[in-house]
């Protein structure tokens, strides 16, 4: 294998690695009972409990729950879209013929189009992340930020009992 397959290679690797679960759970490293990470992270893709959740911790009044509701109902489309693309990507880095001709120009360009689903993934969930702060009062952003740091430590501490420091110094 020459220098550049090598380099394509080792590029498509982390793009793998990086993105592989991106929307889709962290199936490989969960560590608890089994369905458990499932069931704490099925709102991701069920806007609906999302909501339901966000309803019951911040108190929010009817309302709030149905602009909530609607807010993550208009990006349920594009983001069930964007997983999609995600998973016909990954299926396509997955089976590449690395004795293929077109082998680096294909994986560069799925190299490519992975770095371009990250960026739009982001963008939309800043987006939804954005909308739902317009719609909260200051007291109910400050709940939401205070248990999205709980749960940031709560990943950290298991990380940890696991032996898995990586990410400890990363904000999401």
């Amino acid at each position: 294998m020459n220098i550049k397959r090598s380099i394509a290679l080792a590029a498509a690797l982390l793009a793998i690695g990086t993105f592989a679960n991106a929307g889709e759970g962290d199936r490989g490293r969960h560590h608890g009972k089994p369905g458990d990470h499932h069931r704490q992270m099925a709102h991701m893709r069920n806007p609906e409990r999302m909501v339901e959740r966000m309803s019951e911790h911040l108190g929010l009044d009817e309302t709030q729950t149905q602009e909530l509701h609607n807010v993550v109902l208009a990006a349920k489309p594009q983001m069930d879209s964007l997983r999609e693309r995600g998973r016909a990507n990954r299926t396509a880095l997955k089976e590449i013929d690395t004795d293929a001709p077109d082998y680096e120009q294909t994986i560069q360009a799925l190299a490519a189009e992975r770095g371009e689903l990250a960026t739009e993934m982001t963008l939309l969930r800043s987006q939804i992340r954005n909308d739902i702060h317009a719609k909260l009062t200051p007291e109910q952003i400050q709940q939401l930020d205070e248990a999205k740091a709980q749960m940031r430590q709560k990943f950290k501490d298991r990380r940890r009992r696991h032996g898995d420091d990586s990410g400890d110094d990363q904000e999401s």
